[in-house]
């Protein structure tokens, strides 16, 4: 029902001459708004707050150290974000070899190797830059799981959109 477009001097006389109305027109928009939010809970999972107890190696400052030395030569970290769990990692591969992510799992240290559950690995077109998540298989569960697969499917949607703008420059 398209809103009500009446003047505020004949408001009162709408209201009083249709009691109710508002009402149950403020209550479809409530369980549109509930319905439509629980859809973004499914799809894009919901903020998740670092768990106690996750392993120093999960933290930014050592993370990005331990993917710069693991992936010398292969890749750069280029961006972190780890503002909740896990962190996103944006990395810009430096070898042109078909190969290259899979020398990537390879050069990780044991504690990184098995470190994102079923989140995905996000890789540009022209296969020049990634999004991945990290996080600490012992605080990974399916919550962790969903939000972080939506955050890298964000981060490198935003990654192509930078990419496209610099390249049209």
């Amino acid at each position: 029902m398209p809103p009500l477009s009446v003047p505020a001097s004949k408001g009162a006389a709408l209201r009083r001459a249709r009691p109710g109305v508002e009402t149950a027109e403020l209550d479809a928009c409530r369980r549109s708004a509930a319905f439509l939010e629980g859809q973004l809970k499914t799809y894009e999972g919901v903020p998740q707050a670092w768990p106690e107890g996750v392993a120093p190696n999960f933290a930014s400052g050592a993370l990005r150290d331990q993917l710069s030395a693991a992936w010398a030569g292969k890749a750069e970290v280029r961006e972190m974000d780890c503002e909740e769990c896990p962190c996103i990692v944006e990395l810009r591969l430096t070898t042109g070899e078909p190969s290259c992510c899979s020398q990537l799992d390879d050069a990780l240290p044991c504690e990184l190797m098995y470190r994102e559950g079923h989140a995905n690995v996000q890789i540009t077109d022209d296969g020049t830059y990634a999004d991945e998540a990290f996080g600490d298989p012992g605080h990974w569960d399916d919550d962790i799981a969903l939000r972080a697969s939506w955050r890298v499917e964000e981060a490198a949607a935003l990654l192509r959109e930078r990419l496209t703008e610099s390249s049209a420059k």
